[in-house]
């Protein structure tokens, strides 16, 4: 299941939501892929402690009933900069444990999310590490231990941003994002969810 909606916030919340990102918080920045050539971004985590995290919080709760959520696991904004080339970034997936992903894009510009075919096996990664514990680990371990690279996956949609759009989609789907070439920022906020 891939959903797209369009106005997806009350207008209101929406505006509130891209002041506060825009222009209220701070970001760390750092590299965000770990190929040969790594792709600098900027974000930040949400959680309860945040002093936005009750905004965030309102956000989810504006399209959690069409989703039969029950639960806001992670919060994140994401914010990629500008370049002169095209990059799609290495596909990846959020956390390692069921869960459903929804991205929230805050404007207009080019840096589509590609969501493939391919889906991440959540039973084969409980059995191959019993010890396995964080649900954040990157799973390019999983690609070399199946020799995948990025050539093996296929594009099941890609989805522009656009300002309040919102891409609601199972988890288990590898997904990447994109630089955009033509605006200064691909702003977005990454909810994890089940």
């Amino acid at each position: 299941m891939i959903e797209v909606i369009d106005n997806a916030l009350p207008e209101w919340l929406f505006q509130r939501l891209k002041h506060v990102v825009q222009y209220q918080m701070p970001y760390w920045v750092g590299t965000i892929t770990p190929e040969p050539d790594p792709f600098i971004g900027m974000g930040e985590e949400i959680d309860h402690n945040n002093q936005f995290g009750e905004l965030f919080f309102n956000s989810f709760l504006s399209f959690r009933e069409r989703f039969n959520a029950t639960e806001l696991l992670r919060c994140k904004v994401g914010i990629i900069p500008r370049d002169i080339r095209y990059t799609i970034h290495a596909p990846h997936i959020d956390r390692c444990s069921e869960h459903y992903v929804g991205l929230l894009y805050l404007n207009n510009t080019d840096g589509d999310t590609y969501i493939y075919k391919n889906k991440f096996d959540f039973e084969y990664r409980k059995n191959y590490n019993k010890e396995y514990n964080n649900e954040y680990e990157v799973v390019f371990d999983w690609k070399k231990e199946n020799n995948l690279t990025n050539d093996d996956f296929e594009v099941e949609q890609a989805v522009t941003p656009k300002e309040n759009r919102l891409v609601v989609f199972d988890g288990a789907h590898f997904h990447s994002s994109s630089t955009p070439t033509k605006t200064q920022m691909r702003w977005a906020i990454n909810y994890n969810f089940i």
